[in-house]
């Protein structure tokens, strides 16, 4: 046999994969997300009067319009603030398409691979200040 080697995952693997994908999916789709990612801006905003939140990646000011990062789907509904990362959508996409398209990230816990990623992106991040165009 030439080409590549695929390996397949066991079909009950990917059946339990896909329901979680549905669940996630139907959660953030939700008006309790919703009424979340405003519970989080609140909680921000009492804890860091007169400071707004920011994109963790490249510091742009975050608004509700903007992505919230689950650094954990261990309470997926029931999140705690510290599970939730203020980022905005471009470094929210760079972040995942890291994380999806490597099987290193996915090996490692959630959270420690998201502070990791997150950091990377950060020593790549280029801005006009330092004399480099944008990345």
């Amino acid at each position: 046999m030439t080409g590549t080697v695929r390996h397949l995952r066991p079909a009950g693997v990917r059946l339990r994969r896909a329901a979680r994908r549905r669940a996630y999916a139907t959660y953030m789709a939700s008006g309790s997300w919703q009424r979340r990612r405003r519970a989080w801006l609140r909680h921000w905003r009492n804890t860091h009067p007169g400071a707004d939140p920011k994109c963790a990646v490249c510091e742009r000011v975050w608004t509700l319009s903007d992505d919230l990062h689950h650094a954990s789907y261990d309470q997926l509904g029931q999140e705690p603030d510290a599970d939730l990362v203020p980022m905005c959508k471009p470094c929210h996409r760079a972040l995942h398409r890291i994380l999806e398209r490597s099987s290193h990230w996915r090996a490692m816990p959630r959270r420690a691979a998201t502070a990791r990623i997150i950091t990377n992106l950060r020593r790549l991040r280029r801005t006009p200040s330092d004399g480099v165009s944008g990345a």
